[in-house]
């Protein structure tokens, strides 16, 4: 029998994410906060539902992408009071793993798994179905979630229990948003001595700082910096660690606009 899918959470990533998913075949119940945002799909073959407790109701296997911990929070308690015993929730949010561990340990008690399981390669990669999973949980219950993420992602990592899909991903941001200020000021510098850009940037990717940020850096859209650094440095906070470049860093990198990524190539086209 094929495993029943339910996703709340239908934007940016959502939407593609699920779209994979009906071409993969997966019976599909959603909900998100816009009805609008459900109508797509509806016409693609999804059930469109008026509660994340619906959509629990409906599914074997729920995924959860919507914007904060708060949300996370709502939603999955929600879904823990309408899903069947030997369900599965997968957050695809970027969350604090607390938020996570937090639903686990009450989904538990109705022996419903918890993973965690955040995806990296952004929008792009979500359009393409090549994203990149970072699980955090059971081994039972990441295996239950494998296939259905298949349909949308390139590779998948089980990192540890619940959480450690989360800490992945935070560690992962934290070098992408230091890199995107690097980027930055390095191809500005070189543009106040003459070189292009562009040119810059192409020279540099046949040397030692390649990298996909540098690769795609006027195509970043700087949703999520703000959140991606707090998470990090709370955690760093809690565990006495200092990281001083990543409070550089988190000063810095909210001060850079999408904008300011495609204008430094515009201006040199």
């Amino acid at each position: 029998m094929q495993t029943r899918v339910g996703f709340i959470g239908i934007g940016k990533m959502g939407n593609p994410m699920c779209r994979h998913l009906l071409a993969a075949g997966f019976p599909l119940t959603v909900f998100d906060l816009q009805p609008e945002a459900t109508r797509t799909l509806a016409t693609l073959g999804a059930r469109e539902t008026k509660s994340p407790r619906e959509v629990a109701q409906n599914s074997d296997v729920m995924l959860v992408m919507v914007t904060d911990d708060a949300a996370v929070r709502a939603v999955g308690t929600e879904l823990i009071e309408g899903a069947r015993a030997g369900a599965v929730i997968a957050i695809c949010s970027s969350v604090h793993p607390d938020t996570c561990r937090d639903l686990a340990r009450v989904a538990a008690e109705k022996n419903i798994g918890v993973v965690d399981a955040p995806v990296a390669r952004g929008q792009r990669g979500a359009e393409a179905g090549e994203l990149t999973v970072f699980f955090g949980g059971k081994s039972s219950d990441v295996e239950i979630c494998k296939p259905v993420f298949a349909a949308f992602s390139k590779t998948q990592f089980h990192m540890g229990a619940v959480g450690a899909g989360q800490i992945t991903k935070t560690c992962n941001n934290l070098l992408h948003w230091s890199g995107v200020v690097a980027c930055y000021e390095t191809l500005t510098l070189g543009a106040r001595f003459g070189i292009a850009p562009a040119d810059l940037r192409a020279a540099m990717l046949a040397g030692s700082a390649d990298s996909r940020t540098l690769r795609e850096l006027h195509l970043i859209g700087m949703y999520w910096p703000h959140k991606d650094m707090e998470t990090a440095l709370e955690l760093a906070d809690a565990n006495e660690m200092p990281v001083p470049l990543m409070r550089e860093v988190n000063e810095l990198v909210t001060k850079i606009s999408a904008q300011d990524l495609r204008t430094l190539f515009e201006k040199n086209d």
